[in-house]
This record gives structure tokens, sequence and C-alpha cells, in this order.
């Protein structure tokens, strides 16, 4: 194998596990994390190795034998050691992650930003959007009248459950408002039934909305 060959091998084979693309990131942050644990770069990367003071390339001192000079060629010395370790995750870390991702991450100056960056994308945006999607879902739902009353409300609570999991928020009586709305209007029963429930909403809880839904839907049945 030739030098300009080797230069060009996909880090994800490197690696051995796939590229960050999008829909893959639980699996291939798992990886990615033991990768760089196993070369000592996960300090770096979850900002426990914190960044040092900037140390000018340049003593601003003349005299190399002072105390003052020392202890800037430690400081020196310090911080171009972060800077290695820290170029080396980010080497990492760009290499790992396909076009789809890339862009995001192009300018950044240290692998703690590349990490959060990917993990604000493909975990909270994505987060944000499938809540949006559910609560969408379940506002718009409207039961068919064939469904039993109980099987379209575990239905609609299944939903609200999917948005909890995502760290949406929708509380009870939301969601007892979305079973009110996706009830018929034409119904002169179920509309009755619906104002009485909302008049005692301040004292009205999910599990009574949901016993007066069910015990109307076994009477007209």
């Amino acid at each position: 194998m030739g030098p300009d060959l080797e230069a060009n091998i996909n880090i994800s084979n490197t690696l051995h596990f796939p590229k960050l693309n999008g829909s893959n990131y639980n699996s291939w942050a798992a990886s990615m994390k033991s990768a760089l644990q196993s070369r000592f770069l996960w300090l770096y990367v979850n900002g426990e190795e914190d960044m040092p003071t900037v140390v000018k390339s340049t003593s601003p001192l003349a005299d190399r034998t002072s105390k003052e000079y020392k202890s800037w060629k430690e400081d020196r010395e310090q911080y171009k050691t972060w800077l290695r370790m820290d170029s080396t995750a980010m080497g990492l870390l760009n290499g790992s992650i396909d076009s789809t991702q890339s862009g995001h991450v192009a300018n950044l100056s240290t692998s703690k930003e590349i990490w959060d960056t990917l993990h604000q994308i493909n975990v909270k945006d994505q987060q944000s959007l499938n809540v949006y999607a559910l609560v969408e879902e379940i506002w718009n739902m409207n039961w068919n009248g064939i469904t039993s009353m109980s099987d379209h409300i575990e239905r609609m609570i299944d939903i609200h459950c999917r948005i909890v999991e995502e760290k949406g928020t929708m509380d009870d009586m939301m969601l007892a408002y979305a079973i009110f709305r996706s009830l018929s209007n034409d119904n002169v029963e179920w509309n009755v039934l619906k104002t009485s429930l909302i008049e005692k909403r301040s004292s009205l809880t999910l599990s009574q909305a949901m016993m007066s839904l069910n015990g109307l839907y076994d009477h007209m049945t």
C-alpha cells in the first residue's frame, strides 16, 4: 500500500464503525466515545480537560534564565500539549462524520464544540421536530365512531407518552382537551358531555374525563 493511499484511508474503517450520517447518532456516539477513551482523548472532548490560557509562541521576556521565562516556557508547553491532544480528537471526530454532518462543524475550534454541536443537531433538535409532529398528530386526531372509546383514548395516551419520551411537555388537561376535540360535534350527547366537563376544568382530572367519556360510550352502545 503506497503512502498516498494510506493517507486517504477512510477514518471510519480505521475506527471500525460507520460514519455519523444523521440517522445513527446513538450507536455512533457510543462507538466514538469508546474510541476517544481508548486514545485518552475523551476528557478533552467532554470538557473536563479545560483549555489552558493561550500562550503566545514568542516569549516577551529577554532573560531566559529568569523564573518568569521558565514559567512562560512551562505554560507554553502545557498549551501546546493541549492543542495537540484536542487537534487529534478533532481529527477523529471530523473524519468519522459524513457530508450531511460536516457542514455543521466546519468552522468550530475545539473537539468539545464539535461533539456538543453534533449532539444538539442529532438529538435535541430532532427531539423538537419529533415533539412538534406528535403534538400536531394528537391535536388533529378524530374519533371514527367505530373504534371503541377506550381504544381511541388509549391511542391518544400512547402518543402523549411518546411526546414525553421525546422531552416534550403536554399536561393531562391538554391531553383531555385533545380528546374532547377529537370527538364529533354532530352528536348532541357528546357535545353536552364535553361542555359539562370543560366547565369543571378547575377540578377535573384526566381519569375523571376518561371515565365520563367511556361511560357515555357504553351507554350509547
